[in-house]
């Protein structure tokens, strides 16, 4: 038997409405400590000037990675190296040998030699689980280039995550890449 349009929308308002009572609010919260988690966001932006074109800090930045990334940053002591895929869908990675490794971020967005876009996971050994957002961006200023990098976390934030992202990344760049590419 067939309903009237009026009368098969108000059934369906009706069940949409039922089911809408039924269930919880979008906003309440676990009270459950496996499934509760504290959510925050740690937003990080620094810049660097680096006293070389453009064009060779871009080098320096994603083909000589393994010149400049000191080996306190890396996850563990097997690892071999840490390299920059400058492509879109490329892994900024730890190689540790027989294809073994870890990602830490796929790229998802280039512009060579101006911009990369990384997204990655923070493991719970790091802080996490969180994911986070690299936006590397190079201008040319004068004699040198500008490297800036925003860096935004969210997820299982600890207080000290922003330091703690500022503190990496000004050893990171502001010295390590910065001292190998002036030194020449």
């Amino acid at each position: 038997k067939l309903m009237s349009t009026k009368t098969a929308t108000s059934k369906r308002v009706s069940t949409k409405a039922a089911s809408a009572k039924s269930a919880p609010p979008a906003s309440a919260k676990s009270t459950n400590p496996q499934t509760r988690a504290d959510f925050g966001v740690a937003p990080v932006e620094m810049e660097v000037l680096v006293q070389a074109p453009l064009a060779r800090v871009w080098a320096a930045f994603v083909g000589e990675t393994n010149q400049w990334w000191p080996a306190e940053f890396y996850s563990g002591a097997q690892t071999k190296g840490f390299h920059i895929e400058p492509k879109l869908g490329g892994r900024m990675y730890e190689d540790w040998g027989g294809g073994n490794g870890l990602v830490w971020g796929n790229v998802v967005g280039l512009d060579a030699p101006n911009s990369l876009s990384v997204v990655g996971c923070l493991f719970p050994a790091w802080g996490g689980p969180a994911m986070y957002i690299l936006q590397f961006t190079l201008m040319s200023s004068g004699k040198g280039t500008i490297l800036k990098v925003s860096d935004t976390s969210f997820g299982r934030i600890t207080d000290g995550k922003i330091a703690s992202t500022h503190e990496g990344w000004d050893m990171l760049l502001g010295r390590c890449l910065k001292t190998y590419v002036e030194r020449g």
